[in-house]
C-alpha cells in the first residue's frame, strides 16, 4: 500500500496484491474396489466384449483395461497408482487507487480496482494406473470495478448523506 498526499485535500492511495501458487496433491492408494457393484461395474460392463466383467472369467483381473481390485494396493506400500493429473495452478494479480478529496461542504472519493484471477486444477478420479477419467477445472476471470461517491453534510449538521454510482464488469 502506498499513500501520497498529492494536495493539501487530496490523498491517493494504491495497493497492489498478487498471489501464486503450484500445487502437486499427493499420490493416493487405491485400498478397496467393489468389482461387483457401483461405478466399477457400470465401467467394466461399458467396455466391448464384456471382457471387464467378473463372468469373464480371470482374464478380466489381470486385463489393464478393466477397473477392478486388482490395483488395490496396502496403505503401507508407500506406492501410488495414480495416472492422471493431481495439480493445482493458481495466479492471482489485483489493484485498486482511491483518490480522497476533502472540500469545505463536499467530500469526493473515487475508487478504481482490477482483479486478474487464473486458475487451472486437474485430478485423477480413480488412482489406478490407467488413465479412466479426471476432473479439471480452468478459470479465466477478470473484474474492473469503478466507485464514485459524494458525501458530506446538510441541514446545519442535522443530516450526514453519502451519495455514489457502481460499476462492475466482470469477463
Amino acid at each position: 500500500v502506498l499513500e501520497a498526499d498529492l494536495t493539501d485535500n487530496l490523498l491517493a492511495t494504491i495497493s497492489l496484491d498478487a498471489t501464486r501458487i503450484r500445487e502437486e496433491t499427493p499420490g493416493s492408494v487405491l485400498l478397496k474396489v467393489n468389482d461387483d457393484g457401483g461405478l466399477p461395474y457400470l465401467f467394466n460392463a461399458g467396455i466391448p466384449g464384456g471382457v471387464c466383467l467378473p463372468a469373464a472369467g480371470p482374464s478380466w483381473f489381470e486385463n489393464p483395461y478393466c477397473y477392478n481390485s486388482q490395483y488395490v494396493t496396502a496403505l503401507d506400500s508407500h506406492r501410488t497408482a495414480t495416472s492422471g493429473p493431481n495439480r493445482s495452478d493458481t495466479d492471482v494479480l489485483g489493484g485498486s487507487l482511491v483518490l480522497d478529496w476533502k472540500g469545505e461542504s463536499i467530500d469526493l472519493k473515487s475508487i478504481t480496482a482490477y482483479r486478474d484471477v487464473k486458475v487451472n486444477i486437474g485430478q485423477d478420479l480413480d488412482s489406478s494406473p490407467d488413465f479412466f477419467g479426471t476432473i479439471g477445472q480452468d478459470i479465466d476471470w477478470t473484474q474492473f470495478s469503478q466507485e464514485f461517491q459524494a458525501s458530506g453534510e446538510a441541514a446545519d449538521g442535522r443530516l450526514n448523506y453519502v451519495a455514489g454510482l457502481f460499476y462492475s464488469h466482470v469477463n
